[in-house]
């Protein structure tokens, strides 16, 4: 997502409310989405994974398993300017607690547009070792059922705000004291939110990454969980082996596309008279 698609967001979003806005966000969502998953020589590890793609299921991870140490971090509270507006420090505290708070709730599941990413396979598939799992983004009638996914976006400033998480904090403390349900308004911050949560350094662009997003009922110990894919709005339809993923787990991975009737198993290789380009291949 760039500047502009986000300025737009954010006008459908206050004059047209959440539903309007997710359904312009779920409008630039790609067809195919992709998720890179490392194999080693653990067995164990290696059966959870391919157990996870036979049940139709992602992996769904805590924001602190994540490998950027700026993960969660494009927004911030400038606390001077609000002990100049008249915070104390005891709301100040309760701000950024909240803060944490949703932010040890949230589980996210990370995608790229793109299959063919060499930095991708070597960091997210174990050395070309692993797979890549080709999801299709779920339309039914003019409905694009991708609510739960968002697009990266990537910048290179960070968002001072906290007017808007005292007014989120305030809405869901009013909402839970009186057994309200959520309203508009409320409704429309936590749509905001979830963007924020999918913001990155422009740095990491080159991962063209799309997010799944879901809010734990509670903030805990979990380090995450799986997800069906149909919850997700997104259904598996292939798998591309890594350069380096070994016969014998191409030989497992094949056994899945034809048990669950995906397209064709393919495998990265070599292009021929290209450098530092690899293309899937029917195996």
């Amino acid at each position: 997502m760039n500047n502009l698609e986000l300025e737009e967001y954010y006008r459908i979003l206050d004059t047209n409310g959440y539903q309007c806005a997710d359904a312009y966000k779920n409008s630039l969502l790609p067809q195919y989405i992709y998720k890179y998953v490392p194999l080693s020589d653990d067995i164990d590890e290696n059966e959870k994974r391919f157990k996870t793609v036979e049940k139709h299921s992602i992996w769904c991870s805590s924001c602190t398993t994540y490998n950027d140490p700026f993960e969660f971090k494009a927004l911030y509270f400038d606390e001077e300017k609000m002990k100049s507006e008249g915070y104390t420090a005891k709301q100040i505290h309760y701000v950024n607690e909240f803060y944490e708070q949703q932010k040890r709730i949230i589980l996210l599941s990370s995608f790229s547009a793109d299959c063919n990413i060499m930095p991708m396979w070597a960091h997210y598939s174990n050395n070309h070792q692993g797979f890549c799992l080709k999801y299709e983004v779920k339309v039914i009638g003019n409905r694009n059922l991708g609510d739960k996914i968002y697009p990266v976006l990537y910048t290179d400033t960070r968002i001072e705000a906290h007017s808007f998480v005292n007014n989120w904090f305030s809405a869901l403390i009013y909402a839970n004291r009186y057994d309200l349900p959520p309203t508009q308004g409320l409704l429309k911050m936590i749509s905001h939110m979830y963007l924020i949560f999918s913001a990155k350094h422009f740095s990491w662009a080159y991962e063209n990454e799309f997010r799944i997003i879901f809010s734990k009922e509670r903030a805990n110990d979990i380090r995450g969980g799986n997800i069906k894919c149909q919850v997700c709005g997104i259904e598996n339809v292939g798998i591309i082996a890594g350069y380096n993923c070994s016969k014998e787990n191409i030989r497992r991975l094949n056994s899945i596309s034809k048990s669950f009737l995906l397209e064709p198993l393919v495998q990265m290789k070599t292009v021929e008279d290209e450098f530092f380009q690899l293309g899937p291949t029917t195996i």
